[in-house]
């Protein structure tokens, strides 16, 4: 029986991958892409894909988030209703508790016994405008659903990088209590430099360029298993080891000798393992440019793939753990 060196720690919230503070606004937008990469890495499609199925370009959706920033830059009012009706009289809401329906309705009746005449010189209040709205509406007069999705997906991976949390729908991110402008600014221009760097330049779907390795494994969550991290001389023992153990008895996946096999029969380190078979689709997409990491397994049965082949892997990729991976477990 296998035994394990893993150690369970209490779960802790992810803590920033990125901020403001710490990092360039390039290297912020390089983790925020390394994250998209991430988070369509278990889909069967591709980041740069609209809900349609047709791919969009990384200048499409940067060109979209630019505007969108241009509309708010002007009118952005979060998910506060605006201070001034759009018939200039005070707003009555401005004070109450949107989130109270007790507030609610008693701005409602404050509405009602105002001065202001009934009939259609008292118009409704404007609502408020944020990046749901903006985006919602510069999309359907200039562009289409489909850049409207990729893009939205751009400001949920840039908001992941400066938050640390994974974000399913951050368009509706900044109706949240005690954000600015400059916040929200600060998150479409790294979305616009990860469509404008990072998206495709053509309609095959493929990245222009890749983040780097070191962003791809940082965002993967490669280093930590159970919330403790993964050294990574741990890891590059695992890959050498499974290096020699294929050199001397042998590779042959057709006969299930293969990376994932090898390694668990010469390896008692599951956290070490967990890691590094991470790594390994990772550093394949990167070898490749494939739109996601590339499964390991099916790469081992492509025809023309050899011991040499998986050998070169294992081993560059044990050099690069030890390289980048954190010094101590």
């Amino acid at each position: 029986m296998r035994t394990t060196t893993s150690t369970t720690a209490a779960a802790q919230p992810t803590a920033p991958l990125s901020s403001a503070g710490e990092t360039t606004r390039a290297e912020q937008a390089a983790i925020a892409a390394a994250l998209l990469n991430r988070s369509y890495s278990l889909r069967p499609t591709t980041a740069w894909r609209g809900v349609s199925g047709m791919t969009v370009t990384g200048k499409e959706a940067e060109g979209l988030l630019v505007d969108v920033t241009a509309v708010l830059e002007k009118s952005w009012t979060g998910g506060r209703v605006p201070a001034e009706a759009t018939d200039g009289q005070s707003n009555p809401l401005v004070g109450i508790d949107e989130n109270s329906f007790r507030g609610m309705i008693r701005a409602m009746f404050r509405r009602l016994k105002a001065d202001t005449p009934p009939g259609p010189e008292a118009e409704p209040l404007a609502p408020p405008t944020t990046v749901r709205t903006a985006m919602h509406k510069v999309a359907s007069d200039q562009y289409d659903m489909d850049t409207q999705h990729v893009a939205s997906e751009c400001i949920n991976a840039a908001l992941w990088s400066r938050t640390g949390q994974q974000i399913y729908l951050a368009t509706t991110w900044d109706g949240r209590v005690g954000l600015t402008w400059a916040d929200v600014r600060g998150v479409l221009e790294i979305a616009a430099d990860v469509a404008r760097t990072y998206g495709p330049t053509n309609r095959t779907g493929t990245w222009s360029q890749l983040p780097e390795l070191t962003h791809l494994a940082r965002a993967h969550q490669v280093w930590e298993a159970n919330g403790l991290p993964v050294s990574g001389e741990r890891i590059a023992n695992w890959l050498a080891v499974t290096a020699d153990h294929l050199s001397r008895d042998g590779w042959a996946p057709a006969k299930g000798r293969d990376i994932r096999r090898a390694g668990f029969k010469t390896s008692n380190d599951l956290d070490a393992e967990k890691a590094a078979l991470t790594l390994l689709p990772l550093a394949l997409q990167h070898q490749t440019g494939a739109i996601g990491p590339v499964k390991v397994t099916s790469w081992e049965h492509q025809p023309g793939c050899t011991l040499d082949d998986v050998s070169e892997l294992l081993r560059s990729t044990a050099d690069f753990a030890r390289e980048h991976g954190p010094a101590h477990s």
